[in-house]
């Protein structure tokens, strides 16, 4: 029987190091302390306040770090996760509450609140919501705070120090996730299908323990979701970030030796890339793109090339750390990439692959 992944993260949440998460902060990219201690916490809050395996736990918000540990606490508690993204109508996450029977809600921050409280009185099964990013004095009417929750956890933890292994074991037969698309169409993911994503996932951007990795995938989507806790319970540095941390900051203060994206953020680095080499003086645009045509270049000079590379591609490269050696592209459905956009990375010295997860994606379908 294939082990669960959640099962393996479980296991990393007592190792030394536990799961290590990044998060994009202005000038940078800070640690988030206690990670994965504070998602078990949540998980034991779950637990406390009457989660069963199996039951639907809503996650609704922009998915961040904050997002990541809500989602792997309703896993680590042995619920069904059912990720919503903030930008979903209200109308759709109505509906999707309804039809997925959720019984608990974490909702990212404030605004997320209000609509979940506004939705309550016509949802009689949800009987929890949490609110992740407020301080102990913005408590809310019919809501606990992370922290609050968090505390209960880790009491009902110390009392029943088996349970999120309980918990994961009933519910590693079942599903998983419940994805909703833009249009509110479920998606159901089983335990063993999101574990196979996930080591197909980790295994092609051959991610091993003590390596970092930035992923750009919205968490909130299979893939996404399968990359972050796959990454996680291998033992590699997960950076959380999106298409704009990816282009307007420099990692070198902070190298990775991975960066995962989607079609879409691979087109908005390309383009923010461009735009920064076209807004420089004539000379240095004359240059740029004389080094990008050395890179793709078969017939071009060794010296010509290390020329380019001196003057451009190496400063372009370094942008990301300077340890990144390729890009990896993550896609759910069968489509080829832009020419121009790959022949640009390949220029650069950044050659993309792709990666597509055809028939284990519900998004594919």
């Amino acid at each position: 029987m294939e082990r669960s992944v959640v099962a393996t993260l479980l296991e990393r949440l007592d190792l030394d190091p536990p799961p290590n998460v990044r998060a994009h902060a202005p000038g940078g990219w800070g640690p988030k302390p206690g990670f994965g201690r504070d998602a078990a916490a949540l998980a034991g809050a779950l637990l406390h306040y009457g989660l069963a395996a199996g039951q639907r736990v809503a996650v609704l918000g922009p998915a961040g770090t904050e997002w990541l540990q809500a989602g792997l606490a309703a896993l680590l508690a042995g619920g069904t996760l059912v990720p919503l993204e903030g930008s979903l109508s209200d109308e759709i996450i109505r509906k999707a509450l309804e039809t997925t029977e959720a019984v608990q809600a974490l909702a990212v921050d404030e605004r997320q609140l209000a609509r979940l409280l506004a939705m309550r009185p016509d949802l009689p099964r949800l009987e929890l919501v949490i609110l992740l990013t407020a301080a102990p004095s913005e408590r809310k009417p019919a809501a606990l705070t992370a922290e609050s929750a968090a505390s209960v956890g880790r009491e009902h933890l110390s009392r029943h120090p088996d349970c999120l292994k309980v918990g994961i074991s009933a519910a590693s037969r079942g599903d998983a996730c419940v994805f909703i698309n833009s249009e509110g169409r479920a998606s159901t993911v089983s335990a063993s299908s999101l574990t196979r994503a996930s080591s197909r996932i980790v295994d092609a951007i051959e991610a091993r323990p003590g390596r970092s990795l930035l992923s750009t995938l919205r968490l909130a989507r299979y893939e996404g979701l399968a990359l972050a806790i796959g990454s996680l319970a291998r033992g590699v540095t997960l950076y959380v970030g999106n298409p704009d941390d990816l282009a307007d900051t420099d990692l070198s203060r902070n190298p990775v030796d991975a960066v995962v994206l989607s079609e879409r953020s691979l087109t908005q680095l390309f383009q923010a890339w461009n735009k920064d080499l076209e807004t420089r003086s004539a000379l240095k645009r004359a240059v740029a793109r004389w080094a990008l045509r050395q890179g793709r270049s078969r017939q071009a000079s060794p010296w010509k090339r290390r020329l380019a590379d001196r003057l451009v591609l190496k400063k372009l490269r370094r942008r990301l750390g300077g340890r990144v050696t390729r890009l990896d592209v993550i896609t759910p459905i069968r489509r080829d990439l832009s020419p121009d956009v790959k022949a640009f990375f390949e220029s650069v010295g950044l050659p993309v692959r792709t990666h597509r997860l055809d028939g284990e994606s519900p998004l594919a379908r």
